[in-house]
């Protein structure tokens, strides 16, 4: 293992690494980002001090400011994180969006809901990223507030709706409104409906686009056969919570 030769544990500057390998300051600096400007013998010897001295290298966060550019997306997630790894659609959408990320090779910072919003908006406003992506949050979420504000490139998936951003997803009242007239149009006379929940909190602020324009859909589609009744909400969006709430509209 090579020696470090740094025993007071000083912090060390790209000066310190040019003056021990002999060279300016500017071809030490060319050694690690732009390489192809300085001989390989050169860059050999900025390498070897740069070990020897335990420089680890020029400090990413600075280096992103000069490029103009961060390298890194930001994910806001509607749920905490440990959920998107039960969600039946959330899996697949984070491999989507590893491929893309593939693509050009670049980071990925996971903002995932919390307790406190409004600290987690702070995150949000803090975050070194060129842009956010939006996955299925409710209205009002300041998270959602806190990334326009920045004025990065943002999309947004599935929802909120009717934020001035690029959209992905689809008209979720239409389809539901054309699977429910397809359940009427079998001649089946009561109809329940399984919904995720249509906000995540008690008072309903933080609404989900997505719930109600699904649930006003099947009201649509079902007509006078519509029974508000026999709807029933399940959260988590997984297998159990919807067997359980089968079982209830069965013995209702």
């Amino acid at each position: 293992m090579p020696k470090v030769s740094n025993p007071d544990r000083r912090r060390v500057h790209l000066r310190d690494v040019a003056k021990s390998a002999g060279v300016s300051v500017g071809s030490a600096s060319q050694a690690f980002g732009r390489p192809e400007l300085v001989s390989e013998a050169t860059r050999k010897r900025v390498l070897a001090a740069a070990q020897a001295l335990g420089y680890p290298g020029p400090d990413p966060a600075a280096r992103r400011l000069r490029m103009g550019r961060a390298g890194a997306v930001g994910l806001i997630f509607a749920e905490r994180l440990a959920y998107q790894f039960t969600d039946p659609a959330s899996p697949a959408f984070l491999r989507g969006v590893a491929l893309g990320m593939e693509e050009a090779p670049t980071g990925l910072l996971l903002i995932p809901d919390s307790r406190d919003r409004e600290k987690t908006a702070r995150t949000v406003s803090e975050a070194v990223v060129d842009g956010f992506l939006i996955y299925s949050t409710p209205q009002n979420d300041p998270r959602v507030e806190a990334a326009l504000a920045r004025r990065l490139p943002v999309v947004t998936v599935d929802q909120p709706r009717g934020i001035a951003t690029s959209f992905v997803g689809i008209d979720d009242r239409a389809a539901a409104r054309s699977a429910a007239k397809h359940v009427r149009d079998l001649g089946h006379k009561r109809v329940a409906v399984l919904s995720f929940i249509t906000a995540l909190d008690p008072a309903g602020t933080l609404e989900l686009d997505l719930s109600v324009e699904r649930l006003e859909g099947y009201e649509e589609g079902l007509g006078e056969m519509w029974d508000p009744t026999l709807v029933r909400t399940c959260r988590p969006n997984a297998a159990e919570p919807a067997r359980k709430a089968t079982i209830d509209l069965l013995r209702a």
